[in-house]
């Protein structure tokens, strides 16, 4: 196994932190009013770059950001207040 692919396992295997993540999803927002539907805010880099409401909505975010060029298994996202089947 070469070292690109051993260290490709070790990310897709171990949970990230929110501290060496790449995108971190907060956890669900139900509206007060009732009117719009339950989102999670995404946060790349740092910094809060939209609202989400389905994995698509993260994606699109992801390239919007620059970070389209990762694979799943690259990807280090840490989820907070659920996993990704979890929209609320």
């Amino acid at each position: 196994m070469t070292v690109t692919a051993l260290v490709h396992r070790r990310r897709a295997t171990r949970r990230p932190t929110e501290i060496d993540a790449d995108v971190v999803i907060h956890p669900v927002v139900h509206s007060i009013d009732g009117r719009s539907a339950p989102f999670r805010s995404v946060e790349l880099g740092g910094s809060v770059v939209g609202s989400a409401r389905c994995a698509g909505d993260v994606e699109r975010m992801c390239r919007i950001g620059g970070i389209a060029d990762l694979t799943a298994a690259e990807l280090r996202i840490h989820w907070r207040g659920g996993g990704p089947g979890y929209w609320g």
